[in-house]
């Protein structure tokens, strides 16, 4: 189980940490840790695989970043949270959470107009 390996877990806050990179992949992780391909997708094969697993992390950043401050330009949030296009943002956002981020952020607007900014993503 890749919660117990002690190699998961770095990788796991190293990406939390570095999620602004755009050029955070798979391959950098193997260089940064000194692993086999065959090993990281190893340790990242039950959540998905590791380049799920960053993706994944991205857009949970955005969507908690645009929940709790939804006035953020939607441009600066892409490229702080290293996505490489404003499309890929878009496409990702929406297959993750069935939302655009911009109808993501003006629900979180109207949450003081006493609408909930919750999805239901399970």
């Amino acid at each position: 189980m890749p919660a117990i390996d002690p190699r998961y877990r770095r990788i796991k806050s190293y990406i939390e940490k570095n999620l602004d990179d755009s050029e955070l992949d798979a391959a950098s992780i193997q260089a940064v840790f000194g692993l086999s391909r065959a090993t990281l997708y190893r340790l990242f094969d039950e959540v998905g695989g590791i380049t799920r697993y960053i993706r994944d992390s991205r857009l949970t950043a955005a969507y908690n970043h645009l929940q709790q401050h939804p006035s953020c330009n939607l441009t600066w949030l892409l490229y702080e949270l290293g996505f490489a296009s404003e499309r890929q943002f878009q496409r990702s956002f929406r297959a993750r959470f069935g939302v655009s981020p911009a109808q993501w952020r003006e629900r979180c607007r109207h949450r003081e107009d006493g609408y909930e900014c919750v999805l239901d993503f399970a």
